[in-house]
């Protein structure tokens, strides 16, 4: 909604903590296009978000679009499906940001939620959230958002000098449009009634929250808490709030991430209350990841968690990247707010323990040291190292460790002292982005995806055969006759099997096998689900999805179990297809595969099923129109499709 009132959108740069792409690409690059995600189908759809991307440094022209993603170098998500535009993803280390070079921030996250949208219209639109770009976070927390229009320059600036800080460690941003407007360009007079705030500015986020002489109330919504949280709040208290109600957040099993000793430390003092958000049961049941903190004066919306390192207070050199805005309330405006998000006494809750918190913190973050931005250049055929350069990124992994690439393959790390041409591979680049650095023993040091530029030059489509392709040159424009080209590469949306084939194979059983296909693809989205949750909530999703839920894997395979028992016993009445009850135990066994390496735990795996032979499952009668070959090519080409995992 906010997308179609700012008309055509010109650039869009997007911070986040963890990122999800193939989230980002669906939901939210579709809707700064103008296009449903429900439109995006096939490979062609994707490509036509990828046509509207910019160049790097290229003329807008009025319908091309800049969008940039920067994300915590530890934090990105490979599973499901693979990036599938030319959108620019940016690893951020905050430990090599110049302005944060110091020993406040180099042990700290890049946490921030902000987003700035330029419209062809000239204007700049702001939002902030607590949502980082995921699924989760936009779809299933309770998060809060805020966006505006930039009215201000001197808010302009601030919100410049955040970016210019995140910028500041990449090369090739140099002369960048929006950096410039930023930071020399007029937003307007206008007196708005907020600020934005970051891990850049001058002020710190506990001045700007209480910018009176006196101590205030204070309410928190946070999902995290600093482990000496009672610590936290005698300094607070001391110089800042003369009370403060803390509304934790609740997992599943309505847990708040506090221990009980840190609970009770906190209520022994008598200026603190925890409560809860006075809500339907209903409503309760989402995860609250919003970070809110409100005071009779301002109302603080963006990232900071209840922590030292998310206030950058903590004096143990791990601050974060945070930012967010200070909206200033009048006192009508501060009821309304309480009006609107009523409390009560906290209720009904457990607390974690400190092995718990302790193993959410290491499964946040991927182990890597260094943050790694490898470019592809269409235009000149090459993908090279972008950051750090080659000396810097040797002294911190080490000249014995190995980069994996589309194509090229495993090579050793001196593969990126220069460029080197990939023309040999330019068809696996096109739909492969992907790039992973390991050590010597095969432990990952980095993984992340190659930043295409010089699209214009991309090849694209291609003509399936001789005939069109001389078709497409009569008129000297071959680009125009797109009725007889299609992708260049195999979109995945035609097997290549015959008509003839495909009809003796399917018989009657089209529908069934369409909603098959269906079926253990969202059976698959579940399970890919659960990577999106902390180990102990993941353990326990996939335990429901393994026996406990209708539907559970553990039913599939009886459900089959009895089909071959039938089809054995009476091949005659049968009544389903003898291949397609093939294929149903060939796909579930391996989606009991692939739940099996999630679910670890050897008592809650699912065992495979015996199939048939896929021989003696066609029709006898009808061997003689397929050739030997043929049958062979289809049953390859359905074992590959089995052993895909699509999300």
């Amino acid at each position: 909604e906010q997308i179609e009132k700012i008309g055509k959108v010109k650039r869009a740069w997007f911070t986040t903590f963890n990122l999800d792409i193939s989230f980002f690409e669906k939901y939210i690059l579709s809707a700064l296009m103008g296009k449903g995600y429900d439109e995006l189908k096939t490979s062609y759809d994707y490509e036509s978000l990828s046509a509207n991307l910019a160049n790097e440094k290229e003329s807008f022209d009025g319908e091309k679009m800049e969008v940039k993603v920067f994300y915590d170098y530890r934090t990105l998500k490979v599973e499901g499906k693979p990036k599938q535009t030319a959108v620019h993803l940016h690893p951020i280390n905050i430990a090599t940001i110049p302005d944060l070079k110091t020993s406040r921030f180099k042990d700290g996250v890049f946490h921030p939620k902000v987003s700035i949208i330029e419209s062809y219209e000239g204007k700049y639109y702001l939002m902030v959230s607590s949502a980082n770009l995921t699924l989760t976070g936009w779809a299933r927390n309770r998060e809060s958002f805020f966006f505006e229009e930039i009215k201000n320059t001197q808010t302009g600036r601030d919100i410049g000098k955040f970016f210019a800080g995140v910028i500041a460690s990449i090369r090739e941003f140099e002369g960048n449009d929006l950096i410039n407007k930023l930071a020399t360009g007029k937003f307007g007079t206008e007196e708005q009634k907020w600020s934005f705030l970051s891990s850049f500015s001058a002020d710190r986020f506990l001045d700007c929250l209480n910018y009176t002489d006196g101590p205030l109330p204070l309410k928190v919504w946070s999902p995290y808490f600093a482990n000496d949280l009672a610590g936290l709040i005698k300094e607070f208290l001391e110089d800042y709030f003369e009370s403060i109600e803390i509304i934790p957040a609740k997992n599943e099993n309505q847990k708040i991430r506090i221990t009980e000793d840190v609970y009770k430390n906190c209520e022994s003092v008598n200026e603190v209350k925890f409560k809860q958000d006075k809500l339907p049961n209903a409503a309760l049941e989402a995860f609250v990841h919003a970070k809110v903190w409100l005071t009779p004066k301002t109302l603080a919306i963006g990232s900071w968690n209840m922590t030292w390192s998310g206030i950058n207070e903590s004096k143990k050199g791990n601050n974060n990247v945070e930012a967010g805005i200070i909206y200033y309330l009048t006192p009508k405006e501060y009821q309304q707010v309480l009006e609107g998000n009523p409390i009560t006494n906290l209720k009904s809750y457990d607390f974690y323990k400190e092995e718990e918190l302790n193993e959410e913190k290491t499964s946040l973050l991927d182990e890597y040291t260094v943050s790694v931005d490898l470019v592809l250049d269409w235009d000149k055929q090459i993908v090279k190292l972008v950051n750090p350069t080659y000396a810097v990124l040797i002294n911190e992994i080490g000249e014995d460790a190995y980069i994996e690439l589309p194509g090229f393959g495993l090579k050793k790390i001196n593969f990126l002292e220069s460029s080197n041409n990939f023309a040999s591979y330019s068809k696996l680049f096109l739909t492969d982005r992907f790039f992973e650095i390991t050590d010597k023993k095969s432990k990952t040091l980095f993984k992340g995806y190659i930043r295409e530029i010089g699209l214009v030059s991309r090849p694209l489509n291609s003509f399936e055969n001789i005939d069109d392709f001389l078709k497409g040159w009569v008129t000297e424009k071959p680009e125009e006759k797109t009725e007889l080209f299609g992708l260049a590469y195999d979109s995945g949306d035609d097997d290549g099997i015959s008509s003839q084939t495909k009809a003796i194979l399917y018989g009657n059983d089209q529908n069934s096998w369409f909603t098959s296909f269906h079926a253990f693809e969202c059976i698959i989205n579940r399970i890919n689900g659960t990577k999106l949750l902390y180990a102990k909530d993941r353990r326990l999703e996939l335990k429901r999805i393994g026996r406990v839920l209708p539907g559970s894997l553990k039913e599939l395979r009886i459900h089959l179990e009895k089909l071959i028992e039938l089809y054995k016993n009476d091949k005659s009445n049968f009544k389903k297809s003898p291949i397609y009850l093939w294929f149903l135990v060939e796909k579930a066994n391996f989606v009991f595969g692939y739940f099996n390496e999630l679910i670890v735990l050897v008592d809650e795996q699912i065992s495979p099923i015996k199939n048939l032979k896929f021989e003696e499952v066609i029709d006898p009668s009808k061997l003689n129109k397929l050739e030997i070959d043929g049958l062979g090519k289809w049953k390859r080409f359905i074992l590959t499709q089995i052993r895909k995992i699509e999300v």
